[in-house]
């Protein structure tokens, strides 16, 4: 019989999508249980820098944290400035850990906030983490590299670390004295 065959057919294709969609519920079950593995990149000489420098400015309208030494902001100059320039016109703002210095007081500050940390004096190395990642940057003349490690939690991990530092961090120092003879010579101070 024909129609009883079609009628076999179709109670099995039944149960056969009923088994293949428990299986994707399952195996869907499973994705979300499994433990996700950090992705970790290293990059080499000035291209590998480049290549940072875009992954640090990417996200618009994000932020930051860094630490950041005199040595690694001098090495070369030109990739301050466009750092600079990427996180300014993607609206990036950057709270960055740094030694004492002449150059890093008086750097200018645009769209980032600045403290002091001795934990910085003299090094050749850097750390910026973003909301999910930590890209750790060193640059000597000899030698520039950098390691990404792409994992939220990690990178909220450095975070909380951060902000600990931060807190116990300097404040830089103004020349207050300029700032506030500007003001006594403005008509409300004068008599």
């Amino acid at each position: 019989d024909v129609k009883l065959l079609l009628k076999r057919i179709a109670e099995e294709k039944k149960i056969k999508e009923h088994a293949v969609n428990d299986l994707i519920e399952k195996t869907k079950e499973l994705e979300n249980t499994s433990i996700s593995r950090p992705l970790v990149q290293q990059y080499e000489s000035l291209e590998g820098y480049k290549t940072l420098l875009r992954e640090l400015t990417s996200k618009p309208n994000s932020k930051i944290f860094g630490y950041v030494s005199e040595r690694i902001a001098n090495f070369m100059p030109i990739f301050g400035m466009q750092f600079r320039r990427l996180r300014k016109e993607n609206k990036i703002y950057l709270n960055v850990l740094t030694e004492e210095s002449p150059s890093m007081k008086y750097a200018k500050k645009e769209m980032r906030e600045l403290r002091f940390s001795d934990l910085l004096k003299n090094k050749d190395y850097g750390l910026y983490i973003t909301e999910d990642k930590v890209i750790f940057v060193r640059s000597t003349e000899k030698e520039q590299f950098g390691i990404k490690v792409e994992d939220r939690s990690f990178a909220e991990l450095q975070k909380n670390i951060f902000n600990q530092l931060w807190k116990i961090s300097k404040y830089p120092r103004h020349n207050f004295s300029k700032c506030f003879a500007k003001h006594l010579t403005t008509p409300a101070f004068s008599s």
